[in-house]
């Protein structure tokens, strides 16, 4: 597929709505959260992960729709019909026209992160397929594919749907798609700033890794209460 001007252009006009979108629904969660009203949090997060997901879907093609990538690795991901895997092709691409090798060819400190970053992407396959359940309207009871039975499994991961990962899966995309860009828009940079992109996504995942949503609930709340101001984790 050749570069297209007006396609890129759609494509960040989408992703900036979607953004803005976010930041509504995370706003009325945290409102929920502050005056205690749990049963108002869980009707909202689904939205927010369905949510989430069209940020992370949107950051993919606006990357794919780049005039700086490369012709080949455009339609190897467009040829992909697995998102998770797309996404998976186009850090893998991106890499290898970086660094001129593979990624298992890469020095150990280098060739770690972007491993863990693959790892990482293998997990939001989870994330999508929650979203395929709330497009569906399954947003307390899941289904079998056919929806002629109720899924208990599917159920469970309904309603033990995070708060938190779905923030640490936003925030670690915005993080993995500003690392891409400049990986295919400032290749001679692109070094110089690695370091810093990658350490944000890593600090997602000990900040989310070691936070508690409850004790998290009663700070905002006391915050809330008090006038003061939230730590950083929202």
């Amino acid at each position: 597929m050749n570069y297209s001007s007006e396609r890129y252009k759609a494509e960040c006009k989408n992703l900036q709505a979607s953004k803005a979108s976010f930041i509504i629904l995370n706003d009325e969660i945290k409102k929920h959260i502050r005056l205690n009203e749990e049963g108002k949090v869980n009707c909202i997060l689904p939205f927010l992960l369905l949510n989430t997901s069209m940020i992370i879907e949107n950051y993919l093609y606006k990357i794919l729709n780049s005039k700086h990538l490369p012709y080949s690795v455009r339609c190897n991901v467009y040829d992909e019909r697995s998102f998770v895997k797309k996404w998976k092709i186009l850090i893998t691409k991106c890499v290898t026209n970086q660094y001129g090798c593979e990624i298992e060819d890469l020095e150990f400190t280098d060739r770690k992160k972007y491993q863990e970053i693959l790892l990482f992407v293998d997990e939001i396959k989870t994330l999508y397929e929650l979203r395929n359940k709330f497009a569906h309207g399954e947003l307390r009871r899941g289904f079998n594919n056919d929806r002629s039975e109720i899924n208990n499994d599917k159920t469970r991961e309904i309603l033990c749907v995070s708060y938190f990962d779905i923030l640490r899966a936003k925030k670690s995309f915005d993080a993995i798609s500003d690392l891409l860009i400049y990986t295919v828009e400032s290749p001679k940079s692109f070094r110089k700033y690695f370091d810093k992109h990658y350490a944000r996504f890593e600090k997602l995942k000990d900040t989310y890794d070691n936070s508690n949503y409850e004790a998290y609930k009663k700070e905002l709340m006391f915050r809330y209460k008090n006038g003061k101001k939230i730590r950083n984790l929202d």
